[in-house]
């Protein structure tokens, strides 16, 4: 686990990478062709960055979760890569636990919060009586 960790906190702190997948899609005026279309190409161009700048560390987690080492992972058909890094994308737990490793994001906050309710001493320790 230690390897899969080291691992994903390298890559989710790329922040280019991260952000290729995390912007919202427009699918409006799109048929079923067109909206599989755009998401097969954001999911190649996360991937082939994942490739280009995270090799070594995507490699030591597919060496991990598939019980083999790094060199073997390296040396397979890139096919078979690939339909273990679509099998890693349908596995929801390691989702959410590499998702954990992601930085928290930094939003502006949009409006002013509404004031707290202030309530009485008496309405906290009172209980309501029905009507």
């Amino acid at each position: 686990m230690i390897q899969v960790a080291s691992g994903a906190a390298k890559i989710t702190s790329d922040t280019a990478l991260i952000d290729t997948i995390g912007k919202v899609m427009d699918f409006n005026g799109m048929n079923k062709r067109g909206v599989k279309a755009l998401i097969l190409g954001k999911y190649s161009e996360f991937i082939s960055g994942m490739l280009k700048n995270h090799r070594k560390e995507l490699f030591s987690i597919l060496a991990a979760i598939n019980g083999t080492d790094v060199k073997t992972i390296e040396e397979q058909p890139v096919k078979v890569t690939f339909q273990q890094i679509a099998e890693l994308r349908d596995d929801e737990d390691l989702i959410d636990f590499l998702s954990s490793f992601m930085p928290p994001e930094k939003k502006k906050q949009s409006a002013p919060s509404a004031p707290v309710p202030e309530t009485s001493p008496r309405e906290e320790s009172s209980p309501q009586s029905p009507s």
